[in-house]
């Protein structure tokens, strides 16, 4: 599943977020071009992703 951010530093800052509560980042985030990426495991297993598009 993936939502969009504001912000890098809000991709950033939701995906620690759900580290600190218990899931498990998936690795530092992904920069190609104007898009930013970073995702993150929640505790059922399911897999999500944060993107931040700037124009």
């Amino acid at each position: 599943m993936g939502l969009s951010a504001q912000s890098r530093e809000q991709v950033d800052e939701l995906v620690d977020r759900a580290a600190v509560a218990g899931g498990e980042s998936l690795g530092p985030g992904i920069a190609s071009g104007p898009l930013y990426m970073r995702g993150f495991r929640d505790l059922d297993g399911h897999q999500w992703s944060f993107l931040h598009l700037s124009s």
